[in-house]
């Protein structure tokens, strides 16, 4: 196995399930991918809201993948793991 893929959407579940593959990715040497999906809702709504200002959407964007990758490196701290984002092709 070289790569674990975790899905991730911030709860305590998801976050046990990250620690967890954290820890069995480091074993084994593996690389560790966290997939968290935005939901279309939420780019609907900034969209609406910002009435359709495309400087505004991507400040959003680019805010929610901060928040992300923080706390995903919170959560792999403890594990010397290092978190790093990466955009889908």
């Amino acid at each position: 196995m070289k790569k674990i893929v975790v899905p991730y959407d911030f709860s305590e579940i998801a976050r046990q399930a990250l620690a967890y593959a954290g820890f069995l990715a480091k074993v084994i040497k593996a690389e560790l991918v966290v997939a968290h999906v935005l939901e279309q809702g939420h780019r609907q709504f900034v969209r609406t809201n910002a009435r359709h200002d495309a400087r505004l959407e991507q400040e959003y964007l680019a805010y929610v993948r901060e928040a992300v990758t923080r706390h995903i490196q919170k959560s792999l701290s403890a594990l010397e793991l290092e978190a790093r984002l990466a955009t889908p092709p």
